[in-house]
């Protein structure tokens, strides 16, 4: 048995400009404003976030937890902050703080503004973008001014057959970046690509590294101290401890707010918890029982309803999960609502289809599936499936696991004899094990407004790379790329939403949850962050 969703939810509405090829987002004091429904969403901790230019408080004054250290906790270890690869939100979190990009999202926002660009410009046709740098911004660690050179260099690598890039989906529609002078070039596209200006240009994808330290660093050295432009220099990392970088004193903005920022690795969020109560972190993630506890002891607090996505992966070329039945037989096994309940404490949207209610593409007819034993036990009959055992891979986060130790006892329920395999960030993220894997607890928290960000992951090309349900269907990558092509935003919503279908036909993942995330600060902290929760440190501020 099925059943529509009967949790509707009100998320981020998207510019409308924002997702045209054809029409480029205007600058920031031009741009549309987003509209109400947009800053209740994206409204970071404390009063309304700032632009970089906005003045900030002399760096010695002392933050929440006594020092000029801004301590921000992520759940996991650094792995590769490569703006190419950056597989886990630690990586793109220290990707976007020691680095820039031509453009930038204002912090709260899906609004972008020039950062590196002083000019920047579509042709009429979308093809072609001229871009003016700024003068005199100087790379970290001596490695000398930003050039056109490094715009070329940065992008194009994306496409390198050799380098073989995770991300070369946010630069698939790109043919060259042209030179015109020291500070000046042009992106030339192959073709329109909607997503450009959305998905690529204003965040990672867009970020510019050195040429001259990759050649110098090589790339093995470079992943783990990447050189940028930004405000903070990455300093050092603590395996399993901390990420830190300092102030840049050559920074060509605005004198950044702290002498240092520290990414606190913490993987459990009760940990983090005690760490807040005690001021030894100034912001962190929390689940929502904490939030509440936390604001009660003074804490600033907010909430964020997510575009990201969660679910349970299954490996279509796994021996034991090769028939669509034993599939479709763990996805009416699953008790989604449970996962959501103890998994999340009820504070998490049931997704029924990877896009969520208000943004493009949103599948309003997609079914959800109720548990259904003995449907589930039928169709394990028919396949003539007896048994089975499937290993269930898992990050070593707290509600991930419990999401695997649900799934395990109702796989249990239908004669599955299933083991939870938790596992830290390095081996979780490895390439190399993927095709192993038959069952995998996945939590997507680094999505960006436009649809194709949902949709490259599982493209065929991702087949031993992000897309870990080794699935490949060339009409589902047709719609994708024809979608990305299209400036009507009514023809790029349905093409989206037959690309879906294609997923629930083909039962390749049991989705679960649209997060809605909550987040503390100390009450000294303005906190800034991108509409979808993720933390912009180089914006945060002391009140």
């Amino acid at each position: 048995m099925i059943k529509k969703s009967d949790q509707p939810w009100r998320i981020l509405a998207l510019l409308t400009c924002l997702l045209l090829s054809s029409c480029a987002p205007a600058p920031a004091d031009d741009a549309t404003t987003a509209d109400e429904s947009t800053t209740e969403a994206s409204a970071g901790l404390g009063d309304e976030a700032e632009t970089p230019e906005a003045d900030t408080t002399a760096a010695d004054d002392a933050t929440a937890s006594g020092s000029g250290i801004l301590r921000i906790r992520v759940a996991g270890d650094l792995t590769d902050a490569d703006p190419a690869f950056h597989p886990a939100g630690p990586d793109t979190l220290t990707v976007e703080t020691v680095g820039e990009g031509l453009i930038a999202y204002k912090p709260g926002s899906w609004e972008w503004e020039k950062v590196l660009a002083e000019s920047i410009e579509p042709s009429a046709d979308g093809l072609r973008i001229a871009f003016t740098l700024r003068q005199g911004v100087q790379f970290h660690g001596g490695y000398g001014e930003l050039t056109a050179e490094d715009v070329k260099f940065s992008y194009e690598r994306f496409l390198d057959k050799e380098l073989k890039s995770t991300y070369a989906g946010d630069w698939e529609a790109l043919d060259h970046v042209e030179v015109t002078g020291t500070y000046s070039g042009a992106i030339v596209l192959k073709k329109p690509f909607a997503p450009l200006w959305t998905s690529t240009l204003p965040v990672t994808g867009g970020v510019i590294v050195s040429r001259k330290a990759l050649a110098d660093m090589g790339r093995d050295a470079y992943k783990t101290h990447p050189i940028g432009t930004g405000p903070y220099a990455f300093d050092r990392w603590e395996s399993n401890q901390r990420i830190v970088m300092k102030r840049f004193a050559d920074y060509w903005g605005a004198k950044p707010a702290w002498d240092e920022i520290h990414l606190v690795i913490i993987p459990e969020d009760s940990a983090a918890e005690v760490a807040l109560e005690a001021g030894d972190l100034d912001f962190s993630g929390v689940d929502a029982k904490a939030a509440e506890r936390l604001a009660s002891k003074g804490l600033t607090t907010n909430e964020i309803k997510t575009l990201n996505y969660a679910g349970i992966f299954m490996n279509v070329t796994h021996p034991q999960l090769k028939d669509k039945r034993v599939r479709q037989a763990i996805r009416l096994a699953t008790d989604v609502d449970g996962i959501i309940a103890a998994a999340y404490e009820g504070k998490a949207v049931r997704a029924c289809a990877v896009i969520g209610e208000g943004q493009l593409g949103y599948w309003s007819e997609a079914p959800c599936y109720d548990r259904d034993l003995v449907g589930a036990k039928a169709l394990l009959a028919e396949a003539k499936a007896t048994d089975l055992r499937l290993a269930i891979t898992v990050l070593d986060r707290e509600d991930e696991k419990a999401t695997a130790e649900i799934l395990q006892a109702d796989l249990k329920a239908i004669g599955i004899a299933a083991t939870v395999e938790v596992v830290d960030d390095g081996g979780y993220w490895d390439l190399a094990r993927y095709k192993e894997r038959a069952l995998t607890v996945f939590n997507w928290g680094t999505t960006n407004p436009d649809p194709h960000w949902q949709m490259t992951w599982f493209s065929c090309k991702q087949v031993g790379e992000y897309n870990w349900m080794q699935w490949c269907d060339p009409a589902f990558d047709a719609v994708n790329s024809k979608a990305t092509e299209l400036s009507d935003d009514a023809e790029r919503a349905a093409l989206y939403v037959e690309a879906q279908k294609l997923w629930d036909r083909d039962v390749n993942v049991v989705w679960t949850i649209h997060p809605i995330s909550s987040y503390a600060a100390q009450a000294g902290i303005i906190a800034a962050q991108s509409p979808n929760g993720l933390a912009l440190p180089q914006h945060f501020r002391r009140k």
